[in-house]
């Protein structure tokens, strides 16, 4: 019986370089396309206090210190996250929340890799592209929508970031190693990223207390980790925050907080707290096996799979004490991500545990087998339906779009009536002062802030006139339009320039009505070079107004609107200054459905590889 031939040194590094860019672009991807249907660039509840009044604000006037950076926002310290927001603020020069939503999706994909990539080394490459896959899933589902959707959130990512480089660090590296001490600085870093950051220590401390009672290591080796951990256990609470105005949202009972415990341990079916036992079992398993010694288990895997989900179980716990209220309140979006990963543990769990537990080609291992693939189908198909559950079925963008329309009815009237609707803050009176700053004004996103004032030449083509639309369509009485649209219909024709004007800003965003394309046009012009910018608005605002993000040709700007159509109308607003990371987030949110989708076929081309390599190892049968 003969053996195929062996695939070529080249293949294996090939399929991880493409895995790992799968695993990136499909949790990208997957969250770009989220912000696409549901997000806008407005910022929304505590980001105007936390960032627009205590963070960006103080900055931009040169009073903020650098112990500013770790005053407490409600039950956080979040340094992490401020200094993200100061840096993309920096960067851009604008406040926008969809910027920051990229940024966290990045981030998120960065994080996926590095958990991929840990896993995959401890459990062994016959492990890596099941591993690739469940953090794909993990990460690309959206029933973490509240964080995808928030830019706010960031908090989130850098707990899980910092703790699981510090588990990784402290729990299964030489103490005084580089990655001992990589996993120390992380420790630190997650005690000032949420308020359960110092949970990380807490579970590498439990490791090591482990591996004392089980007489895997001495305590004079365990002494360093013991002590750090120890450390990061007492800054955390030394840091710790009460914040009064949260303590009617902590659990009421004992029995409150086992209810909501419960149900975060039976993520993703939260809605059924007895499934917590069934999918809390293999690590049950894992936990007896390395107390007990088993013989023939890969001890190191076993760890990883008891400390992670030792992580989870104890950030479960704070989340039931937290926020259990009477017992019956439904598990935030925001903590999913997190409870996910006990999940996911649990699965490694079982794809361990039947390939250490049960002999190979035999019928134990077939039984085996075809348990842990029912046991896996679950809490896939369960966060599959939990998450397009919540974002599947609900309103997109649409339900912010009021909340849009005031703040910038109001940040050009300073009406407060048009703050009585819809806003993105609780109060009406403080979001009027914030709005009022002049420091805070010169940062809004495009989408709401003061356009440019434009001034028309005189002496042009009055083929446009202002509120040049046709009387049917709604006007907004406190912007300004130019159209082609008069008494006399849309008959008139010529073009109309603006005086020159600039901006700081290198993209500008213009918003044109038109009910046809055909000899029409909206340009910008550079006076000083004559290089022009044609203006083609098609992203949709609704059923009539367009609009498009283009660069501004140089500094010295005029616009040029012609209309050559005796049949059709044309029509704009002043333009709206736009950051250039904010248009290179605007690019990649639109572009989020076809990331998604190519990383969906790299996913398809390493299976379909994966099962003919599986093919190519079979033995040969000879010929008679």
């Amino acid at each position: 019986m003969e053996q195929r031939p062996e695939p070529t040194k080249f293949a294996r590094p090939l399929a991880a370089c493409i895995q790992s860019l799968a695993l990136i672009i499909t949790i990208v991807g997957a969250r770009l396309w989220l912000i696409s249907v549901y997000s806008t660039s407005l910022p929304i509840l505590d980001q105007w206090d936390a960032e627009a009044a205590l963070l960006f604000k103080p900055w931009l006037e040169n009073t903020l210190g650098f112990a500013d950076l770790f005053t407490p926002h409600n039950d956080h310290r979040m340094f992490p996250s401020r200094l993200l927001a100061l840096g993309l603020l920096r960067l851009n020069d604008q406040w926008d929340a969809q910027l920051e939503m990229v940024a966290n999706a990045a981030l998120c994909g960065l994080m996926g890799w590095v958990v991929a990539t840990g896993l995959a080394r401890i459990f062994g490459i016959k492990y890596r592209l099941p591993v690739f896959v469940a953090v794909a899933l993990w990460l690309a589902l959206p029933y973490g929508h509240e964080n995808t959707l928030w830019g706010f959130q960031s908090a989130f990512y850098f707990l899980l970031f910092f703790s699981l480089v510090a588990i990784w660090g402290l729990g299964f590296f030489a103490p005084s190693s580089r990655h001992w001490w990589l996993g120390a600085t992380a420790a630190a870093w997650a005690c000032f990223s949420m308020g359960s950051g110092f949970f990380a220590a807490a579970a590498v401390l439990m490791l090591e207390l482990l591996r004392i009672v089980s007489r895997r290591r001495p305590w004079r080796a365990a002494a360093p980790t013991f002590l750090l951990c120890l450390a990061m256990i007492a800054l955390g609470c030394v840091f710790r925050v009460h914040f009064a105005p949260h303590d009617a949202l902590k659990a009421a009972t004992v029995g409150a907080w086992l209810s909501v415990f419960a149900r975060c341990l039976a993520w993703p079916y939260i809605a059924f707290p007895i499934a917590a036992f069934l999918l809390y079992l293999p690590w049950g398993i894992c936990s007896v096996a390395l107390l007990r010694g088993w013989q023939g288990m890969r001890r190191t895997q076993f760890e990883v799979v008891f400390v992670g989900g030792l992580w989870v179980i104890v950030q479960a716990a704070a989340i039931a004490y937290a926020r259990g209220e009477g017992g019956r309140i439904p598990i935030a979006s925001r903590y999913m991500d997190i409870l996910a990963l006990g999940t996911l543990l649990n699965g490694v769990a079982v794809i361990v545990l039947v390939a250490q537990a049960t002999p190979p080609k035999s019928a134990l291992r077939t039984l085996a087998t075809a348990g842990a693939a029912l046991w896996l189908s679950a809490p896939i198909a369960g966060a599959g339906w939990l998450g397009f559950q919540k974002v599947g079925v609900g309103p997109g963008r649409e339900v912010l779009r009021p909340m849009e329309e005031n703040v910038r009815a109001y940040v050009e009237t300073h009406d407060r009536s048009y703050l009585a609707g819809d806003i993105p803050y609780p109060s009406a009176i403080r979001l009027a002062t914030l709005l009022d700053d002049p420091t805070i004004r010169k940062i809004l996103p495009a989408l709401v802030r003061a356009p440019l004032p434009i001034q028309m030449r005189a002496g042009t083509n009055r083929a446009f006139v202002p509120d040049g639309l046709p009387p049917e369509l709604p006007r907004r009485p406190y912007e300004k339009i130019w159209g082609s649209y008069s008494d006399a219909g849309p008959a008139a024709r010529g073009s109309i320039e603006s005086e020159i004007f600039n901006s700081p800003f290198p993209y500008l965003r213009f918003e044109t009505a038109a009910d046809a394309q055909t000899d029409m046009f909206l340009q910008l012009r550079d006076e000083a070079s004559g290089q022009t910018t044609r203006i083609r608005a098609k992203t949709p605002i609704d059923q009539v107004w367009r609009w498009q993000t283009v660069p501004a040709p140089g500094s010295e700007l005029r616009l040029i609107a012609s209309d050559n159509n005796s049949r059709h109308w044309l029509a704009f607003r002043q333009p709206r200054e736009t950051g250039r990371w904010s248009f290179y987030a605007q690019v990649l949110v639109s572009q989020g459905k076809n990331v998604l989708i190519s990383g969906t076929g790299l996913w398809a081309f390493l299976i379909i590889g994966a099962l003919l390599r599986h093919r190519a190892r079979e033995p040969i049968e000879p010929k008679a």
